[in-house]
């Protein structure tokens, strides 16, 4: 898993590093830093702002679909694998947040 891991940390610098070349060929170099920077970059915030909450629901359809069946993931479960787990090496686990809004169902 480890090595997945870092090929997809790759793939993902590599993913980075093409998407600026292909805008730096398509709009030049410095464009980002024209008179249209400003509008640009609350455009490019909105974006990822809307791709942030298209994944958020998206997570949370797959989590009503998760408990709707009757599927279990809450941390218990995976106990007895941890201490097999090769990521674990004694780092500390997700811990949600105490102040997870009420309409987030969680077990246990």
């Amino acid at each position: 898993m480890i090595n997945d891991i870092e090929q997809f940390s790759q793939e993902f610098d590599l993913l980075i590093q093409t998407r600026h070349e292909d805008g730096a060929e398509e709009y030049g170099d410095l464009k980002f830093l024209d008179n249209e920077m400003y509008a640009m970059i609350y455009e490019e915030l909105a974006d990822a702002c809307n791709y942030l909450r298209y994944q958020f629901i998206k997570l949370r359809l797959v989590e009503e679909q998760q408990n709707a069946s009757g599927i279990d993931l809450t941390p218990s479960t995976f106990e007895a694998v941890r201490s097999e787990d090769e990521l674990s090496h004694d780092s500390p686990s997700f811990s949600p947040s105490k102040e997870i809004p009420k309409f987030f169902p969680t077990k246990g």
